[in-house]
């Protein structure tokens, strides 16, 4: 286990054995998860999958349904827009 010192920005440096664990190189993203009893770090992906968890669902979510909506409502929209033509 290693002990940090947070910096006066709230910075800290991830020790050498954990970067290599995780496989973090410089340049990496990371990811905090915040559990019912502390907080743990882990490798994140660069773009929208590192915000996988960022926000919290209060029941299992049904992707391709939210999705087709999605696709629904700006096609609607661009219909709309295109009769202004």
């Amino acid at each position: 286990m290693s002990v940090v010192r947070v910096s006066a920005k709230g910075q800290v440096t991830i020790p050498a054995e954990v970067r290599k664990l995780l496989g973090i190189k410089a340049g990496s993203y990371v990811r905090f998860v915040v559990h019912k009893n502390g907080v743990s770090i882990e490798a994140a992906e660069h773009g929208i999958r590192a915000l996988k968890g960022s926000v919290p669902a209060s029941e299992q979510q049904d992707f391709a349904s939210i999705r087709q909506k999605v696709m629904e409502e700006v096609a609607y929209e661009v219909a709309r827009e295109s009769e202004g033509d």
